[in-house]
């Protein structure tokens, strides 16, 4: 009789001249070993024994040693020996868990590398050595916080860095995997199937847990613009940049990725830059290099804002925690109109709300004249504020002291996806007016972690304002609006989870 590699055993009918058949009273050992459970059983094997249970028949295979002569007491022992070293395993891993006794500090890493023509091409084959070096890269990172993840969905590292996250989510369900659209239609002229195809994307786009895009209308010259904004954005929201370049060229040249990592470093962010070589049509991995340190994020006493992700298992407890913490603050709400969405464009009116005898109410509303911009006809469509509306109007930076006093005696900073004004209002004001992401509250965020999509403003006024909804559809995108109309979700979300905001009068003081 005869074992394989981890005993196991396999049934060869009938014998083959150069093998070792065994007695048959080894054998029937063997069979009273199989039935004892003292010995696994494969697949092949088992359908063999159960038609025959005759030594006669067939005969053990031996491969990588020879254990012929083994009788039941030895496969006991082995079995004893087995269970031993799985027992010593399993103590090893509990003690390594039991001394992780504070978790690692939740961070957001976003993704930046090289389109298919500098890889191997539109062939899964050839990325395969990279993926499993990937996954195994991210896991590390997980370990270390990562729990967020922003890819920009082009085709090439962009979307390997996708799936990669997808397969870490199998075991850790709580990472969150963000894709940032630069614009909308990115994929049109992309192949309808295959690898990097319309096909893909759209999969991709199914399983995000969340997808942000930039630009809706668009403007066919300026997508260069719109996928530089689209990296400056992902990097402003990580703490972490994952980069898959090979060499140290990206510091002198031109392609978006290049820009993207000394936009990073720039910003101090921290940077994991991937390196890779091409060999036989495939891409294999040559290391990782980390360029700077990962800054310590601001403390909070709100868990949930500081880190913007609640945790898998007690996101209901938390969620209720983070709504009873806005009780007796003083909250504004803001919203902006602007000249676009890229790193140049201006705000051109803005609106602050409060809470004043139980209701919202509009606090500060202007309309600003850009300082750069000239024209902007793909936003004018939306938000209808034309250059000759705002021509007499003041600067931002002259009303920086009008609207620096409203978010400084602020608690609670809220927007509907307010990490996008706040951009808009530090890009606005060259960083004069700075908020900080720990004193901001995102209204949106508790509508995607409750209901299904899709998630803009108007249907959030539709699920929690059913009775504003025809004034809201007159007036939407206008600041004034968009602000009156968020602040009045956010106490329509709060009430839901039986915290009364309408007592909150400090809005106005």
């Amino acid at each position: 009789m005869g074992a394989v590699q981890d005993l196991i055993v396999r049934y060869v009918t009938p014998p083959v001249e150069g093998n070792f058949p065994p007695k048959p009273e080894d054998a029937l050992s063997v069979f009273k070993a199989l039935d004892n459970g003292l010995m696994p059983k494969d697949e092949a094997y088992i359908k063999q024994y159960a038609l025959e249970k005759d030594p006669s028949k067939g005969y053990f295979y031996v491969s990588k040693y020879d254990c012929r002569n083994m009788n039941l007491e030895e496969l006991t022992e082995m079995k004893v020996v087995r269970e031993k070293r799985a027992a010593a395993i399993a103590t090893k891993r509990a003690e390594k868990q039991a001394a992780k006794t504070t978790p690692p500090e939740p961070f957001t890493c976003c993704f930046t590398g090289r389109r298919p023509k500098d890889l191997c091409g539109y062939n899964h084959d050839g990325y395969k050595p990279f993926m499993n070096y990937l996954v195994q890269y991210l896991g590390d990172l997980y370990d270390q916080g990562a729990r967020k993840f922003i890819s920009g969905g082009a085709q090439g590292f962009d979307q390997l860095a996708f799936w990669a996250v997808e397969r870490l989510k199998t075991f850790y369900p709580e990472i969150q995997n963000i894709v940032y659209i630069p614009f909308d239609g990115q994929s049109r002229i992309w192949a309808e199937i295959g690898a990097f195809s319309q096909a893909e994307y759209k999969n991709m786009l199914k399983k995000a847990d969340d997808v942000v895009c930039l630009v809706s209308d668009v403007d066919q010259m300026k997508i260069p613009q719109y996928l530089k904004d689209r990296n400056i954005a992902m990097v402003d929201a990580a703490d972490v940049v994952v980069a898959m370049y090979p060499d140290d060229s990206w510091k002198t040249n031109a392609g978006g990725t290049s820009h993207c990592m000394r936009y990073a470093a720039k910003e101090g962010k921290q940077i994991h830059q991937l390196r890779y070589e091409i060999d036989n049509a495939k891409v294999h991995p040559t290391g990782a290099l980390i360029i700077g340190e990962r800054k310590p994020k601001e403390k909070s006493e709100d868990p949930e804002q500081e880190n913007n992700i609640i945790p898998f298992k007690a996101a209901k407890e938390e969620k209720k925690t983070g709504f009873e913490s806005l009780a007796g603050k003083n909250i504004i709400c803001f919203d902006t109109e602007t000249t676009g969405f890229g790193s140049y464009d201006e705000i051109i009116q803005l609106t602050i709300t409060g809470i004043c005898d139980g209701n919202a109410e509009v606090l500060y509303s202007n309309y600003f004249k850009p300082e750069h911009t000239t024209s902007w006809p793909n936003a004018e469509k939306v938000n209808h504020i034309s250059p000759e509306m705002v021509a007499n109007r003041p600067l931002i930076k002259d009303r920086i002291d009008d609207l620096r006093k409203y978010f400084d005696e602020a608690d609670v900073i809220c927007g509907y996806n307010v990490e996008y004004d706040t951009r808009m209002l530090r890009q606005s004001t060259n960083g004069a007016i700075d908020i900080p992401k720990n004193r901001t509250w995102d209204v949106v965020k508790y509508f995607k972690e409750n209901e299904p999509g899709p998630h803009k403003l108007a249907d959030a006024v539709k699920f929690y304002c059913p009775d504003r909804v025809e004034w809201f559809e007159k007036n939407a995108h206008d600041a004034s609006a968009d602000a009156l109309m968020t602040l009045e979700v956010l106490i329509a979300q709060a009430a839901k989870n039986g915290v009364d905001l309408t007592e909150n009068e400090k809005g106005l003081e």
